[in-house]
């Protein structure tokens, strides 16, 4: 449950320690994919004590993906993005690994690579766009109560690219999203709060989901909410600070 429901880094802060992590190390030799898979995790992404193996997390992942676990193909997936940033390869052969990847877990239920690859689905990434198939992928993750799928189809029907239910029932996903706690979710909802297009201008609420998002454990949109939570913030106190306009005087009451 937790390989399917939780974000990969979540999994490694919240359930290991250095008593679990050293029993993980030992019950990874045993060969259980779901313990692999999260040998993985943990390479990839370190614990609360422990810094990330990523010298060693894409043979790690490699190793845990042939075995077979759903979440493995997610993780080694987000290892070969993550290859790219470290060594001068063939980026290009490593996004179409990730994404055979994404797809193998997809193609196994995970809801996870369902999500992945749905999203790459609706762009036409690395594969021909099809943003039917990733409804349907983004629904089939969404009936697992997945939040992040709830954030993916929220999004795509914002998009216009598929037949939408409205504005309103879009924007209801994209809420449950980040009260659900996607940090991804939370950056988007609180951006269209903000700007206050097709949904009622809140910024108050809307710096409230910046902060939830700037204390994430992702840290791409950690980084990014932290900029948009200082310029609303900034842009709040201007506005505090600003003259009211005074109200227009009655118009005079019309002649007899």
């Amino acid at each position: 449950t937790d390989l399917d429901m939780l974000r990969g880094r979540e999994v490694t802060k919240i359930k290991f320690n250095d008593e679990t992590y050293d029993q993980l190390q030992a019950e990874a030799a045993n060969g259980d994919p779901a313990v692999l898979a999260l040998q993985c995790a943990v390479a990839l992404w370190g614990t609360a004590s422990r810094q990330a193996d990523e010298q060693n997390a894409v043979d790690i992942c490699h190793d845990a993906a042939e075995a077979g676990d759903p979440a493995a193909h997610v993780y080694y997936g987000y290892a070969l993005i993550e290859e790219k940033l470290y060594v001068g390869a063939d980026t290009a052969a490593l996004d179409a690994a990730a994404l055979g990847e994404f797809k193998k877990a997809a193609d196994l239920g995970s809801p996870w690579g369902e999500v992945e690859y749905g999203l790459r689905l609706r762009e036409g990434e690395g594969v021909a766009a099809n943003p039917i198939e990733a409804e349907r992928l983004f629904k089939s993750a969404q009936a697992r109560g997945l939040p992040a799928a709830d954030r993916a189809l929220g999004r795509l029907y914002l998009s216009g690219l598929v037949g939408s239910p409205g504005d309103e029932e879009a924007f209801a996903l994209l809420k449950k999203a980040a009260d659900a706690g996607d940090p991804e979710a939370q950056f988007f909802y609180g951006e269209k709060l903000e700007e206050g297009m097709h949904i009622a201008e809140d910024p108050q609420a809307a710096l409230a989901y910046y902060r939830k998002a700037a204390a994430s454990d992702d840290p791409d949109v950690a980084f990014n909410a932290s900029k948009w939570v200082k310029g609303l913030e900034e842009r709040l106190a201007r506005e505090a600070t600003e003259p009211t306009a005074p109200a227009p005087a009655p118009a005079p009451p019309a002649p007899n």
